[in-house]
């Protein structure tokens, strides 16, 4: 079942990126850490910080989601476990009020100590310049490809029997890597679906 498959193999994503973070982030458990989330419009940005933050869109203390626009400023939510580590959901980089020569400005990006770039469908010129330009200012940063779910799912109805998860998942991956001029970066496959346990 192509379903079942697609659920198996991207519905771990955000648990790997989560856990990845919270390595990253133990050895700062007395100190201040700021991690801006940031990609374009609708790369699923406020979804990510609920996620990993445990909550549904419907949460008291959630990031406002939705089909359209929904994050126009920065704010800040802590995260689980640590109030010193604040992650900041950026508004979407490229819109008419946040055009990508002014972005890193606009949104302050040398107040973070990290940064998650999301991207969704299709690495676009967008991903590449704000890779860049934290990659210039020598902070790290994850990438994650989110939407994937949805992107296998197309996968496996162009393909039927012919489609094969895991040569689509590295397909994928290369991509970005590729885009990113960065063959040894971890990308992560986001997802909507659940774990499977």
């Amino acid at each position: 079942d192509p379903d079942e498959d697609v659920k198996a193999l991207v519905g771990m994503g955000v648990d790997k990126l989560k856990k990845r973070l919270k390595e990253h982030m133990e050895k700062y458990k007395n100190t201040p850490v700021n991690i801006a989330v940031t990609g374009m419009s609708g790369s699923g940005k406020s979804s990510f910080i609920n996620r990993i933050r445990d909550l549904k869109p419907k949460d008291e203390c959630a990031a406002k989601v939705g089909v359209t626009e929904t994050t126009t400023d920065r704010r800040s939510y802590e995260f689980p476990d640590n109030e010193l580590i604040k992650i900041w959901d950026l508004p979407g980089a490229e819109t008419e009020k946040f055009p990508i020569n002014t972005y890193a400005k606009d949104m302050k990006f040398e107040e973070y100590d990290a940064f998650v770039i999301l991207t969704k469908d299709r690495f676009l010129e967008t991903d590449k310049r704000i890779a860049q330009i934290i990659t210039e200012s020598k902070k790290p940063f994850f990438f994650g490809r989110t939407k994937t779910d949805t992107a296998m799912k197309n996968e496996a109805i162009d393909n039927g029997d012919n489609f094969n998860p895991n040569i689509t998942k590295e397909l994928i991956k290369k991509n970005c890597k590729d885009e990113l001029d960065d063959n040894c970066r971890d990308v992560f496959l986001l997802a909507k679906v659940n774990s499977i346990k």
